[in-house]
């Protein structure tokens, strides 16, 4: 259904004083706002465990613009701003959401068709300074000067924004290659589509962001990570072609995998038929065991890097950037002992306490959280409202079952899951190998 309010603000979460009140498990109890501020309208995340997102952009600490035709996604509940009337009346200007039909991509970076609407530049002369279209600073003429401006068909990013963007592909240079879009980006960069200049191949190419550059432990990891993947050939794992210096940067040209990540295959469907939800478990799990063979851990399975072919079906593992070598533990120094890398959601508990000391058993585990979400479009645990309130749910409280969720899971397919889950390393399955046994005997 719709719901139309007034400004100047709405809260949307699952508390019933919210004025939208979303009953949904990956939505927080005060998840984010819609205010209206300036003559437009902004929203803002709020601490939500699972983040807000627009047009497949995650909001950080600065509030996002809105305008007619934007999707919002809270967790893995989809908004979309039907009408925005622009006007500097505030009690002329009704605002329309409803559930979206789609979300593109919610690992994509900010690419110009993700930037909102532009505002009428100002006169020449106007007293009124040009502002920022992500977080509406005023943007100081000293500013301009400084040449931190990033300005993008008459718009302006500030340099505050400019550091959590992607740049536009026609500002990226990489010998050898033609940039010729953008894709998304991550933690640790973005990725643009592109062509070798001389064989003429399509490839993905991913850019340290300028930001991490600097930073040796964010240049070690990335390079890992194209060591790592140039080590590994198996065709559930997207391949690395070239491993390079651009103008300012690092990069690594890799696959180019044509098509959606399974977070987003999720957002637009909902939960996968059982089969489908097999032959993705079956794909995840050849790539672990061809890695793990080869004492690699991933440590960041998740539904964002499993990447789903348009053109032939393929399902790839992507994204090594927090891969090790399980029997080289602290030897890289680039994780520190007792820290947590990966991403929490999927995150097992011995990878929560310390992501240095972990085995391939944590791959299994967040094998079994993909699944699950998979599956059902749901986490395993209750909703958190922080990150530290995830973690003690994560080190204390056991997994729902999938057949609690949707009973017409098959019983061992489900005890397999719940198998995987177990919070002790020793209670899940021994190897990949044994975790396929149980997922093939369902294709």
């Amino acid at each position: 259904g719709q719901r139309v309010f007034q400004p100047p603000e709405i809260v949307i979460g699952r508390e019933r004083s919210c004025e939208l009140r979303v009953d949904n498990i990956a939505v927080s109890r005060r998840h984010c706002r819609i205010y209206w501020g300036r003559g437009r309208f902004f929203v803002e995340d709020l601490g939500s465990a699972n983040g807000t997102f627009v047009n497949g952009c995650r909001l950080e600490k600065t509030p996002a613009a809105l305008g007619s035709g934007d999707r919002l996604a809270l967790g893995a509940v989809n908004l979309s701003v039907v009408s925005l009337a622009e006007t500097g009346d505030p009690d002329a200007a009704p605002t329309v959401i409803r559930p979206a039909a789609r979300l593109e991509d919610l690992s994509g970076a900010p690419t110009e068709e993700h930037l909102p609407a532009p505002a009428s530049p100002p006169a020449p002369g106007a007293s009124e300074p040009p502002r920022c279209q992500r977080c509406d600073r005023k943007i100081s003429m000293a500013t301009f000067a400084s040449g931190d401006v990033l300005e993008i068909r008459g718009r302006f990013i500030c340099p505050q924004c400019r550091q959590a963007s992607a740049p536009a592909p026609s500002r990226i240079k990489v010998p050898g290659y033609e940039i010729t879009g953008s894709l998304g980006s991550g933690g640790m960069g973005a990725v643009y589509e592109a062509v070798h200049s001389g064989l003429a191949r399509p490839c993905a190419i991913k850019i340290l962001a300028l930001h991490r550059a600097s930073v040796k432990r964010h240049v070690d990891r990335f390079l890992r990570e194209g060591r790592v993947l140039a080590g590994l050939d198996h065709p559930n794992i997207v391949r690395v072609y070239d491993l390079g210096e651009s103008e300012d940067s690092l990069y690594i040209a890799m696959e180019l995998v044509r098509g959606k990540s399974l977070d987003v295959e999720i957002i637009e469907g909902g939960p996968v038929p059982v089969k489908r939800g097999c032959a993705l478990g079956q794909a995840i799990l050849k790539a672990l065991e061809y890695a793990h063979e080869r004492k690699i851990v991933h440590r960041d399975i998740k539904p964002q890097n499993v990447l789903l072919s348009d053109a032939d079906g393929a399902i790839k593992l992507a994204d090594f950037g927090f891969a090790k070598n399980f029997e080289e533990a602290g030897l890289s120094g680039i994780t520190r002992a007792g820290a947590s890398v990966g991403t929490l959601a999927y995150m097992a508990p011995e990878q929560v306490r310390d992501s240095l000391s972990v085995d391939h058993r944590a791959d299994l585990y967040s094998v079994g959280a993909t699944l699950f979400v998979a599956l059902t479009g749901l986490h395993f645990l209750p909703a958190a409202e922080t990150q530290t309130d995830l973690q003690r749910l994560i080190l204390n409280v056991e997994a729902a079952t999938i057949r609690s969720v949707r009973p017409e899971v098959p019983v061992p397919l489900s005890d397999a899951i719940a198998r995987s889950l177990a919070k002790r390393p020793e209670d899940r399955f021994p190897s990949a190998k044994a975790f396929l046994s149980v997922i093939e005997a369902y294709l």
